[in-house]
């Protein structure tokens, strides 16, 4: 789980893409909550080369928020998304 034991890289199991995606969050979270607000979320898309209108990012974010609100990202559902 992200947040913890330095968002979970230490796993020997992981594989390399989601070892570059956690990295990816870390890198990004720079208040280092575990969490990505949409500005931080949009900085990170944006590195991979994905850009997104206001209203897909809206919507990318209450995908990613586990209470649907859109809030902001916990590592595991930005992984997935």
């Amino acid at each position: 789980m992200c947040g913890t034991d330095e968002y979970g890289l230490s796993d020997p199991s992981m594989g390399a893409a989601e070892r570059s995606a956690r990295m990816l969050f870390a890198e990004f979270d720079s208040d280092q909550t575990g969490r990505l607000g949409s500005a931080e979320v949009h900085a990170a898309l944006c590195a991979l080369g994905v850009t997104l209108t206001r209203s897909e990012l809206q919507t990318a974010m209450r995908t990613m928020d586990e209470t649907g609100e859109g809030r902001s990202a916990g590592c595991d559902r930005f992984i997935a998304f």
